[in-house]
């Protein structure tokens, strides 16, 4: 049986319904956000209790799309974690560092290809390379770009 195009847009917006009101109830029950990403299996388990205490204000058939909203909320939870660490990092460099880092291409931030990726250093996209924040003139020396308050040495190679 072939659908229609209506029949594909009214389930798409039954589906997005579904995810709103998902959203609303994970907003207003936030104990649903674990501290972790979770299968949906873990985390029905894990959500048991909440899920008992919590009777009757949401549909049981709702839970996948629960636990979806869950997830998206503590990946939000987590980027804005992320996001306050970075800003707090950035402070604690001196102006003359940051703008040596900016310069040469790093930036202060998070690898979200790496294996940790909540973890706050210096990264450079265009070359693909992070470096630990405790080192900044390192991470400046490894690409060759100069380190303030470093003089050039004649005979160093700098």
């Amino acid at each position: 049986m072939t659908r229609t195009p209506e029949e594909n847009a009214l389930d798409e917006m039954m589906e997005e319904e579904r995810r709103e009101a998902a959203d609303a109830v994970v907003q207003s029950i936030p104990a649903f956000v674990a501290n972790d990403f979770m299968e949906y299996e873990e985390w029905a388990a894990w959500a048991a209790p909440v899920i008992a205490q919590n009777a009757g204000k949401f549909a049981v058939e709702y839970l996948p799309e629960i636990h979806e909203a869950a997830e998206r909320a503590l990946g939000r939870r987590l980027d804005n974690r992320l996001s306050e660490e970075i800003e707090t990092a950035k402070a604690e460099i001196s102006d003359t560092d940051l703008k040596a880092l900016e310069e040469a291409g790093w930036r202060v931030g998070h690898d979200p290809e790496g294996e940790v990726t909540a973890v706050v250093m210096l990264v450079h996209d265009e070359l693909e390379r992070v470096w630990p924040l405790s080192d900044i003139p390192g991470a400046l020396r490894d690409i060759g770009a100069p380190v303030p308050g470093e003089a050039d040495t004649p005979g160093m190679g700098l």
